[in-house]
């Protein structure tokens, strides 16, 4: 598999456990993309969290939820299989991948009033993830932008500061990578015992820096063969089928053959460019119904995001 986002170290794991010998290859140095420097929130209806705490919940409403958020614009297909296979899914990550998940306290996003929609249980995430389980890969795993462990620090909103209510949806602290955005905080009287707690933010991840953790760990667990700062140079091809590919990694060229093929693992950054935008193509201005336009779209990945897949 070309590229080790989160979504394909799932897909990793699953063709291992059916028999495949899998190889992850990263062009950057470091593993995880869009997911891990998320809020980390999963949607899984009817899952084995909300069985647990006794909540009701119903193919029905959550099928409902999703024709309304979709607004007009759902395939049928596509969200049966969600609904159908998503708390499947979070359960086998619970079992196979040791992921501890958590309910989140926050009513269903975006559209809490749509039909189907449920004021607690289909929100989940992960329980802060202890860095150090990754040994010497622990420096290998992206980190979250933000800083959360302020978090305890914010009695509620407090936008001035770069907060959210809490660390429960993970956004909830200044930008790690810009030093100013520490200095309102530098003022505070408690400055130096908060300082102290900065180094949490990476010994026990939170969010989607949680999720990735977690993922790479049952990677690495398993055995399955990593290797990162590798340069795909092309795909090697026979009679038309793609038979493996050429990589180069500190200056070195291998050729590696696939027995039974290559995944490319295309990330949100390879999606509509800004001039599909303008000429009419690319991703679809939608609404919500009683919400007005939406909003032009934007690239919202992050510039690492090269969109190699696409050029091989």
């Amino acid at each position: 598999m070309c590229g080790i986002r989160c979504r394909w170290l799932c897909r990793a794991l699953a063709g291992q456990a059916q028999g495949l010998t899998v190889l992850l290859v990263e062009r950057s140095a470091v593993i995880g993309g869009t997911t891990a420097q998320s809020g980390g929130i999963l949607w899984a209806p009817m899952n084995y969290l909300q069985q647990e705490a006794g909540l009701a919940d119903s193919r029905q409403e959550a099928l409902a939820y999703l024709r309304y958020t979709g607004a007009g614009e759902n395939r049928p297909a596509y969200m049966e299989v969600l609904v159908d296979e998503a708390a499947r899914v979070l359960a086998a990550l619970h079992t196979h991948a040791q992921i501890e998940f958590r309910l989140l306290d926050l009513a269903e996003f975006y559209y809490p009033m749509a039909p189907g929609s449920k004021a607690f249980g289909r929100l989940v995430t992960c329980a802060p993830f202890p860095a150090a389980t990754l040994g010497i890969w622990r420096d290998k795993v992206r980190l979250s932008p933000f800083y959360h462990s302020l978090a305890h620090a914010l009695p509620g909103p407090n936008p001035a500061l770069g907060g959210s209510a809490g660390p429960q949806v993970g956004h909830s602290g200044p930008l790690r990578h810009q030093d100013a955005a520490l200095e309102p905080w530098r003022q505070r009287p408690d400055w130096p015992a908060l300082a102290a707690r900065l180094h949490e933010d990476e010994a026990h991840r939170v969010a989607g820096a949680a999720l990735a953790g977690y993922l790479f760990r049952a990677v690495l667990q398993r055995g399955i063969a990593v290797r990162t700062a590798c340069d795909v140079e092309r795909l090697l091809v026979d009679q038309g089928r793609v038979v493996g590919l050429t990589l180069t990694h500190q200056g070195a060229v291998e050729h590696i053959h696939a027995t039974r093929g290559v995944v490319l693992a295309t990330s949100s950054g390879d999606g509509w460019r800004p001039r599909d935008a303008r000429r009419g193509r690319g991703v679809r201005r939608r609404r919500a119904p009683g919400h007005g336009a939406a909003p032009r779209p934007r690239r919202t990945a992050p510039g690492w995001h090269s969109g190699d897949p696409r050029q091989l």
